[in-house]
């Protein structure tokens, strides 16, 4: 990500170790007014200690950006360090260390292979299995991207389309 971010000039519009709180539109200026927090040791309570104004508001957050945890007989019990894969500590040293994954979704399909070298040993418990699929990176036509510009209707049903197709194969 590093590089990406140096290759692009990416870094002034970047804001880490960020909580967003609220965004709300100015018709008249046409811009949104972004409220957020610096993340320190309280969490980031949404103080309001940093406003941003912006013409474009890209939300990057997934439908599960939320950590849910698991309720884990005895887990009250557990004196080394225990985290979340969305809140990420990386002044956890996993070097060596038993290692206990649970769960396997997106997230831990991403970081396991990067953990799994350094670990002692890693133990990964799983409830229910995700889907993995092949990527089916297909062309786009003239006209199916003509009409994703043309209208917003359009383009969740050319999307909705791009999905059926994807999934189809299986």
């Amino acid at each position: 990500m590093k590089s990406c971010v140096q290759r692009y000039g990416l870094a002034p519009y970047l804001r880490f170790k960020t909580r967003f709180c609220e965004a709300v539109w100015n018709e008249p200026a046409g811009q949104w007014r972004i409220t957020a927090s610096h993340v320190s040791a309280n969490h980031g309570d949404c103080s309001g200690n940093l406003t941003i104004r912006a013409r474009v508001l890209v939300s990057g957050m997934g439908a599960l950006h939320v950590p849910h945890y698991p309720e884990i007989p005895g887990a009250e019990h557990f004196s080394g360090p225990s985290f979340h894969s969305a809140t990420w500590r990386s002044d956890v040293d996993l070097s060596g260390k038993n290692v206990a994954v649970i769960g396997t979704g997106a997230s831990a399909i991403q970081f396991i292979p990067h953990i799994a070298p350094r670990t002692g040993k890693l133990y990964i418990f799983q409830r229910t299995p995700p889907w993995i699929v092949p990527r089916l990176d297909f062309g786009i036509s003239k006209n199916g991207a003509s009409a994703s510009a043309a209208s917003q209707r359009l383009r969740g049903s050319f999307a909705n389309s791009c999905f059926l197709r994807s999934s189809g194969a299986f």
